[in-house]
């Protein structure tokens, strides 16, 4: 059991002011109640709670450790406060960016929907939030370091190798980058209405298959190589394979892949895109990027799903990752074709010591030679 400090009464419940103790009653007669339990945001009201205070335990008479205990407990409190850039303020609530420092006050001039914002389209859209975000700075008076600051608040929200970001269905992003993208799957997407919707799409273009030949399914766009569109109905009928994730749906089997967290896509592992837009009874399209040596591996399908409200944004990006795909896989067949070559002179090279050293004949090396070269 501790005794208050001040009136030297047992405590059952004590209030520690710096190295002192107080009762409840004793705390009250200082104002305790007030500054103890309230967050005193900036360093006017601490000074002023501080003087009020004291005034109010020498009036009462309180022992000098009570008067030290108080101040120590107030100076501890002010540790934590720094001074605003702007005005000046010494704060609790202050708020960090850069090399700056803000009060809440000052921060609100500031803090709008551009500063908020964590996803841009691109970089003209980033570039005309930080021109606003800038210009209530300066009409604010803001000085050039929080001006620095603001810049780079904006420039560090972004990779330096980011493209364009879109918000797709709720719980999915797709931000593009230089070599990749990445595809965001929250658990908010809406793993089961999508399917469903997913389903419902792909099983009404399967019942017409037959009749469609050689014609796209509906607005249904896909790259030239490898898949051509003479064989866009094959590339759609590819997707439905069975698997334990598929589910019936006119006596057919439909996959669907959709997996939690950051999914990165090399534009390298992958040789086609496909996009399906919105027809006037659907409001949900869908990209489908797909590596065709795993066509029986539906799971390596890469699937990013959108309202009809973006699809402008699709429209735009669509072409710049159906270019990055096309020119990966021109890059990979040329490195093969290197890679084959420089295997071919190898080979060769033996072939012509083995003729040198009279192992083989002459006959026998321009045979081997033509079975090497494919010329037979």
């Amino acid at each position: 059991m501790l005794k208050c400090d001040a009136c030297n009464k047992t405590v059952l419940i004590p209030e520690r002011i710096g190295d002192c103790v107080l009762c409840n009653s004793c705390l009250l007669k200082i104002n305790g109640i007030v500054w103890k339990f309230r967050k005193i945001d900036n360093d006017k009201n601490l000074e002023k709670n501080r003087e009020k205070a004291l005034e109010l335990a020498k009036s009462a008479a309180f022992p000098e450790k009570v008067i030290t205990g108080i101040n120590t407990y107030f100076d501890n409190q002010k540790v934590d406060m720094k001074k605003c850039d702007n005005c000046g303020e010494v704060t609790q609530s202050a708020i960090h960016f850069g090399h700056s420092t803000l009060c809440k006050k000052c921060f609100s001039k500031i803090k709008t929907a551009d500063w908020d914002c964590q996803n841009y389209f691109d970089r003209k859209e980033l570039n005309h939030a930080k021109a606003n975000v800038i210009k209530k700075a300066k009409k604010n008076k803001f000085n050039a370091t929080i001006i620095n600051d603001i810049n780079d608040h904006f420039d560090n929200k972004v990779d330096k190798n980011w493209l364009y970001t879109i918000e797709g269905v709720i719980g999915q992003t797709l931000t593009i980058y230089e070599d990749y993208l990445v595809i965001q799957t929250t658990e908010d997407f809406e793993y089961d209405n999508i399917k469903k919707e997913y389903e419902k799409i792909l099983s009404s273009n399967k019942k017409n298959l037959k009749s469609l030949g050689t014609e796209l399914l509906g607005d249904v766009i896909s790259t030239n190589h490898p898949f051509s569109k003479k064989n866009i109905v094959k590339t759609i009928a590819k997707m439905t394979t069975s698997s334990e994730n598929s589910t019936e749906n006119h006596e057919n089997k439909i996959n669907f892949y959709v997996r939690q967290g950051n999914i990165k896509v090399n534009y390298s592992d992958y040789d086609s895109i496909n996009l399906y837009l919105p027809d006037e009874d659907e409001d949900m399209g869908f990209i489908v990027i797909r590596n065709s040596t795993n066509e029986k591996n539906s799971s390596s399908d890469r699937l990013f799903f959108f309202d009809d409200v973006n699809e402008d944004q699709i429209k735009k990006i669509f072409p710049i990752i159906e270019e990055k795909i096309e020119s990966s896989s021109r890059i990979n067949e040329k490195t093969e074709e290197k890679i084959s070559k420089a295997s071919f002179g190898d080979e060769l090279r033996e072939l012509k010591a083995l003729l040198d050293e009279g192992i083989i004949t002459k006959e026998e090396f321009e045979q081997k030679k033509k079975k090497i070269l494919n010329l037979d």
